[in-house]
C-alpha cells in the first residue's frame, strides 16, 4: 500500500537529515523541522495502517 512504502521513504529522511553535517544554523533548523514532521509522519501512518488492517 501507499502508506507502507511511504514509511521507508520517510526514515531514509529522517535517518539522512540526523547524520548530516550541517554548519549553517538555518540549514541544522530545516533539517530538524523535517526530521519532527516526518517521524510524525510515520507514526499517523502506522496508527492508519493498524486500523486499516483491524478493520479487515
Amino acid at each position: 500500500s501507499y502508506m507502507r512504502a511511504m514509511i521507508p521513504h520517510h526514515s531514509i529522511a529522517v535517518l539522512t537529515s540526523r547524520r548530516a553535517q550541517i554548519a549553517d544554523p538555518r540549514v541544522r533548523e530545516l533539517a530538524d523541522s523535517i526530521i519532527a514532521a516526518q517521524v510524525r509522519e510515520i507514526e499517523l501512518m502506522k496508527r492508519l495502517i493498524a486500523d486499516l488492517d483491524d478493520r479487515d
